[in-house]
């Protein structure tokens, strides 16, 4: 027979419990969580898309991927950054090809993604040799782009002030300087 003994732990008050390593652990394992399940709904959809930008740091590009789908369980869209991806640059096949990478990765068909949602740019853009172009070629998609409706109103404006006052002193931004008629009644 063996004898029970009670221990009894001197665990200090309720912040010593845990350490900065444990909670960054237990961060680390709940975000893995999180994406594993919300990417397993993504596989169960007939459609899904994507929506992606990158942004310079120092001599890399920092990726990123949002997933976009239906989720049939909670009949609600979601939409949730599962990729993150340093790449060395931003050209059409290398972004086509990454995308590819992350979404093998992931078991999503790449049949499914239905569209792309990307800033206007012509490595994305590009008719045929643009990475939407490249990545339904070599994954016989039929995958759409739908531009950013912010992006395309800036160049419309930009490209109107140019055509009715000259070029512009700079390419950033609007115009702030008066013109001596409403810009609404050139229109």
């Amino acid at each position: 027979m063996h004898k029970v003994g009670i221990r009894i732990f001197n665990w200090g008050t309720p912040k010593q419990w845990l350490s900065n390593s444990t909670l960054t652990i237990w961060h680390k394992n709940i975000s893995h969580i999180q994406v594993n399940m919300m990417i397993s709904q993504a596989r169960r959809t007939a459609n899904y898309g994507i929506m992606l930008d990158e942004s310079t740091r120092g001599e890399t590009k920092q990726f990123i991927i949002c997933l976009m789908f239906w989720d049939l369980d909670k009949e609600m869209p979601i939409a949730q950054v599962p990729y993150l991806k340093k790449i060395m640059r931003c050209n059409s096949e290398t972004v086509a090809k990454t995308v590819i990478q992350m979404l093998e990765a992931s078991q999503l068909n790449l049949q499914n993604c239905s569209v792309w949602l990307t800033d206007n740019t012509a490595y994305l853009s590009g008719k045929d040799k643009g990475a939407i172009a490249l990545f339904n070629k070599w994954t016989n998609s039929s995958t759409i782009r739908i531009g950013c409706g912010l992006h395309i109103l800036h160049i419309i404006l930009t490209n109107f002030e140019q055509e009715a006052f000259g070029k512009l002193s700079s390419t950033i931004g609007f115009q702030k300087t008066k013109h001596p008629f409403m810009l609404l009644t050139l229109a």
